[in-house]
């Protein structure tokens, strides 16, 4: 089996958002990838800082 070697190119950085993508998926690797577990888009992450100090506080107290 041939492992890909563009890993970096299956990559994308949002400046603005200081976030990485996972542009492509690689179900040839069936043992370390899965569609389930594919990394979420950055168009749909929507936590900002107020949902995280919204868990902690749910956590911590």
């Amino acid at each position: 089996m041939a492992y890909p070697t563009d890993r970096v190119e299956a990559v994308k950085y949002d400046v603005k958002r200081g976030q990485v993508e996972l542009t492509k998926g690689y179900p040839e690797e069936k043992f370390l990838w899965n569609v389930d577990f594919h990394p979420t888009p950055i168009r749909k992450r929507n936590w900002d800082w107020y949902t995280y100090a919204a868990i902690w506080f749910g956590m911590a107290s």
